[in-house]
């Protein structure tokens, strides 16, 4: 079930019954703000709503007013507000854009969105706790860049409004109960309703990842994927094709056909391309996005355990963050031509299964000796890169769930960022964290191509035990050719069993808004 649709309101704060938001100084700041007009206009808009005052409220509580910490203040009486969210940020603070641009792989925790992401979260969790009607915004929650900081909170909350209730048998009684908040934004200057409904679009295609990944693989096969690519064509903008085995052996894409043979659910190809009508797409470069889409991962005859194989039906969470992508880009309309290619089988076993062993000749000429049938993934994204690299794509970003030694890298709230060029490396990094989506970069160590040699083929798709997501994405780098190219490992993040900031569990759609922030820089310039 996608997230529930929130009703907007920009303007005065006057109706609001439920919950209000709003940040004061940081104690580091309150010294040279002196209990100002300024500070007091903050204040009482929402404290004549709650019948309180906030600072005495504060202090009888002893609440830590240092910068960036988030409190909540539940009111009782005859209050129209249940409670406040109050947050202490510095008025001299810099905005989060330019910290990530500073210092595009330090956390997001402590940049200016990352706190207003806070504040949504605590907005959005104590709405749903106390079955808030409204959730108010005051002015004070954007300081720097009101328009941009009003959309970063309101996709938060959309985000974290989402569930997947799809196998669940609720009582009608329940479900005709379940609203979203309304919304109700102080009018700011700048700010207008089409800014706000535009956030939309990107959770969007969020919650269409989030509902693929989190649907059992047994009602989600490489065709049912293929499917639900399908759906998203929308008039000439996009166009969806999908190769089945007959046009795979054709094409010689023995990688993808290899993984996919012992399943009674055969292999496909998916390929999608989005085209704007604007002319401004001549002057961008044309971008490629390729996601593994392996829909369950038993390990082949190389098995997983049966706990390793628990949340498998995760290992096509890379499919759905470029099918996300593409869901959003039909309501964004961004002028610049965006490429997908989504190789998608099911690893199983069978009487013709993959042998370790065996020795594959993949699209591109280049044979691999398969000493692991686990490693299955770049099989399926050797043949997807070579034939993008072949597609006309000026850069190629790759997303896929590729191995658990990044996760124990880098664990898994982080997601692994390899790139043969700097200029797109960072430009990434700065998507990452304007998105509020974690990406590190790992480092593509030449020497380390000496790992895969093999004595019988071109290559073999392991490395040794040490490395494993280098040398992972060296044997990618081999079928790239010279097109400029991005792999992001997303494992650790694509799925979350302890839930994520809201709670929630399952699939997080990550890497749709890293790489729509991405997109939208490239158009920006």
């Amino acid at each position: 079930m996608k997230g529930k649709t929130m009703s907007l309101t920009i303007g005065t704060l006057e109706k609001a019954k439920g919950i209000g938001v709003c940040i004061l100084p940081a104690k580091e700041a309150t010294a040279r703000t002196k209990k100002s007009s300024s500070k007091k206009r903050i204040l009482n808009a929402l404290e004549q709503r709650g019948g309180l005052s906030i600072e005495d409220e504060l202090r009888r509580r002893g609440v830590s007013s240092e910068k960036g910490s988030v409190h909540i203040l539940s009111i009782t009486g005859e209050s129209p507000l249940l409670g406040i969210i109050v947050g202490f940020w510095s008025d001299s603070s810099q905005p989060g854009a330019s910290e990530d641009r500073l210092h595009p792989e330090s956390s997001d925790e402590q940049s200016r969105w990352g706190f207003v992401r806070r504040l949504a979260i605590a907005a959005s969790k104590q709405a749903k706790e106390w079955k808030a009607g409204d959730i108010a915004v005051h002015a004070s929650v954007f300081q720097n860049d009101a328009v941009k900081e009003s959309q970063v909170f309101y996709e938060t909350l959309l985000l974290s409004q989402y569930a997947f209730d799809r196998y669940q048998d609720l009582p009608k009684k329940r479900r005709k109960g379940v609203s979203a908040p309304r919304v109700l934004f102080e009018k700011i200057k700048g700010l207008t309703l089409k800014h706000l409904s535009q956030v939309e679009g990107k959770v969007s295609g969020v919650n269409f990842a989030r509902d693929l990944v989190n649907t059992p693989a047994g009602d989600l096969g490489p065709y049912d994927l293929a499917r639900q690519a399908q759906s998203l064509r929308s008039g000439g903008s996009l166009q969806v094709k999908t190769l089945k085995v007959s046009e795979l052996e054709k094409k010689k894409m023995n990688g993808i056909l290899s993984v996919g043979r012992a399943s009674k659910k055969p292999p496909a190809f998916i390929t999608l391309r989005y085209q704007p009508t604007s002319q401004k797409r001549k002057k961008f470069p044309v971008i490629g996005l390729v996601g593994k889409g392996v829909t369950f991962d038993s390990g082949g005859l190389s098995i997983k355990t049966g706990t390793g194989m628990e949340t498998m039906k995760c290992d096509m969470a890379g499919a759905a963050a470029v099918l996300g992508v593409f869901h959003a880009l039909r309501s964004l309309r961004l002028p610049i031509e965006v490429r997908g290619y989504v190789p998608t089988a099911e690893n199983m076993i069978h009487g013709n299964a993959l042998r370790p062993g065996d020795v594959i000749q993949m699209m591109s000429g280049k044979t691999v000796e398969v000493l692991n049938t686990d490693a299955e993934g770049r099989l399926l994204l050797a043949d997807a890169l070579h034939y993008a690299s072949k597609d006309g794509c000026d850069i190629i970003i790759d997303l896929a769930t590729l191995t658990g030694a990044c996760v124990v890298a880098l664990g898994e709230e982080c997601a692994g960022l390899y790139a043969n060029n700097s200029e797109l490396k960072g430009r990434l990094l700065c998507a990452s964290g304007a998105a509020g989506e974690r990406l590190w970069h790992m480092p593509l160590l030449q020497n380390y191509k000496k790992l895969l040699q093999s004595p019988i083929a071109d290559i073999k798709n392991i490395g040794s035990r040490g490395g494993g997501s280098i040398t992972a994405a060296l044997f990618l780098e081999h079928f790239i050719g010279d097109v400029l190219w991005a792999h992001l490992d997303i494992a650790g993040p694509a799925f979350t069993t302890s839930g994520d900031e809201a709670g929630i569990k399952g699939g997080t759609g990550f890497g749709v808004r890293t790489i729509l922030a991405y997109i939208e820089q490239l158009v920006s310039e």
